[in-house]
């Protein structure tokens, strides 16, 4: 008897010959033809006929444009969700109970707020690229957008040239096959880690030497002022950047173990202040003009919507995309509106959640109350001009 997994396996098998099939006898370029037949004889992987698997999204006909379409769309997206939003906190008011992080502790709360301070913080910003879970599965891997960007980067000409990516991977533990992975991936990323309570990554980590030689390890911790007294020392985001000579990071990870707070409103502050962006380039009426005075009727339709995606003469926070587990142990922070203060920092600043996965270990173990205090966020930084996966 056939098992269960076997029978899976056969039957999609069975619908990947199919695709490839009509994708050779129906139509289309050569060059796709040609990428189908590699596919179906094993020449090349079948993810190399996904739409975004082309560079920079060429496949759908618009590059860049195609690109600033999909984020703009995205955006809308997640400003409904911000009104919903406000309407949970409509619900509060409501119910008249404290904006309690866990409120829902009963059938009788269930009644009134049934919801937790992660509904409050949906990941409703889609990445306009693949989104792939990478490391080990369970604790430890993390989901990143656009890796096929990154993949395509090539490796520096010479040991003294700079990477083409900067990876800072911030609290390593023993546990480290996000970074393994990450490096196996590309040719061009280059790794920064710290980690103040161990000596070095992981032994997940492979010992190779192109491996070594993109990753850097450093015995220190983050936090939101440097305080190179400790011992191990502390350093922040801003600091690190100028201590390594980058001015640039396009993939951060980060579990600190409540430190992220301080950590984040730190580098915000540091780099979103009045005269540090570019001036707003001024509306042309209702509509309001971009790309050479070209004015979207997506725009006419709802003004200010996108106001998100512009340059606000603040200044940009030059990190592309943020890996972070966020911690919220008894006792950090106390209720609703101090976590929502913090997060709209981030969105202030541009970083727009695009992937969620609870850690639910928290509640299993479980940790303190049971409560899913523990989740995991990937963002994208949508005001990073530098950022590849708007490119």
């Amino acid at each position: 008897m056939v098992s269960t997994t076997r029978t899976l396996q056969l039957l999609f098998a069975g619908a990947v010959t199919i695709l490839l099939l009509s994708s050779i006898t129906s139509g289309g370029s050569g060059d796709h033809k040609s990428a189908v037949h590699k596919v179906f004889n094993g020449q090349i992987h079948i993810s190399k006929l996904w739409p975004w698997a082309s560079k920079n999204g060429k496949s759908h006909g618009g590059g860049r444009t195609w690109v600033r379409e999909h984020v703009e769309r995205s955006e809308r997206i997640y400003q409904t969700m911000v009104a919903q939003r406000e309407q949970l906190d409509k619900d509060y008011k409501k119910a008249r109970v404290r904006k309690d992080l866990f409120p829902c502790t009963s059938h009788q709360a269930y009644q009134v707020t049934p919801f937790t301070i992660w509904d409050y913080t949906t990941a409703a910003f889609n990445c306009p690229h693949s989104v792939q879970r990478i490391g080990r599965l369970g604790d430890g891997g993390k989901w990143i957008c656009g890796l096929e960007l990154l993949e395509e980067l090539p490796a520096p000409k010479t040991p003294e040239s700079p990477s083409p990516c900067v990876v800072y991977s911030f609290g390593i533990n023993t546990e480290s096959s996000f970074e393994d992975a990450l490096l196996s991936r590309t040719k061009g990323c280059e790794i920064w880690g710290y980690d103040f309570s161990v000596n070095d990554f992981g032994p997940q980590l492979n010992r190779s030497a192109d491996y070594v030689s993109r990753a850097h390890f450093n015995k220190a911790g983050i936090a939101g002022v440097t305080d190179t007294k400790k011992k191990p020392p502390f350093y922040s985001i801003q600091d690190l950047l100028k201590k390594n000579g980058h001015d640039h990071i396009d993939v951060l990870k980060m579990d600190i173990e409540g430190f992220e707070f301080d950590t984040m409103r730190s580098i915000i502050d540091a780099f979103r202040m009045p005269g540090k962006g570019k001036p707003k380039p001024a509306k042309n009426g209702a509509k309001g003009a971009r790309d050479g005075g070209a004015a979207e009727e997506s725009e006419a339709a709802e003004p200010g919507i996108l106001d998100a995606l512009e340059d606000d003469g603040l200044g940009e926070v030059p990190i592309a995309q943020l890996m972070i587990e966020i911690h919220l142990d008894p006792g950090r922070i106390k209720d609703t509106p101090e976590f929502m203060s913090w997060w709209q920092t981030l969105e202030d600043a541009g970083f727009r959640a695009t992937w969620t996965e609870p850690n639910l270990l928290v509640s299993t173990l479980p940790l303190y109350d049971g409560y899913p205090r523990y989740a995991e966020y990937t963002f994208i930084n949508v005001k990073d001009s530098k950022s590849l996966i708007l490119k």
